[in-house]
This record gives structure tokens, C-alpha cells and sequence, in this order.
């Protein structure tokens, strides 16, 4: 485990310290997993936290970010938006 990261503040539940300021963290994931997402601005990062910024020490789970912008496009779509 990084050093980095064993020193981060905790951060309120859903957050991500690597979530970019356009970006919202969606999860941790597997590879194929990753792949199977249906966004066209995912990306992966390097440390898998749990709920709370605690570090999970799974070698097959990655944080996955997508841009906020891509999200709320597919909700405004599924709600049938104009």
C-alpha cells in the first residue's frame, strides 16, 4: 500500500482523494468489470477505498471514475428529458 495514502484524511463517504473536480468516483472495480462499463470518459485509478477512505488491500479492485457531465447526461436521458 502506498505511503500516500495511509496518511489522507478520511473524506466523507463516496469520495475518492484521486476524483478529479469534473469527475465522480462510481465505485471500485474489477478489470473485466471495467471494460463492461458503458461510459466513454471512465478511467481507472490506483487505490481502492472502502465507504469510509479506508484502503482495500484487493489487487483485482480499482477505483473507476467517470465525468460528471457523462453521468448527468444518461440520468437526464433515462428521466426522458427533451
Amino acid at each position: 500500500m502506498s505511503e500516500s495514502f495511509k496518511r489522507l484524511p478520511k473524506r466523507e463517504p463516496g469520495s475518492h482523494p484521486e476524483c478529479l473536480k469534473n469527475e465522480t468516483f462510481i465505485g471500485n472495480y474489477t478489470a473485466e468489470n471495467f471494460r463492461n462499463l458503458g461510459y466513454k470518459t471512465k478511467r481507472v485509478g490506483n487505490m481502492p477505498l472502502d465507504p469510509y477512505g479506508n484502503p482495500i488491500n484487493d489487487p483485482n479492485l480499482s477505483p473507476v471514475f467517470v465525468e460528471t457531465d457523462e453521468i448527468k447526461r444518461i440520468e437526464w436521458a433515462y428521466e426522458g428529458g427533451d
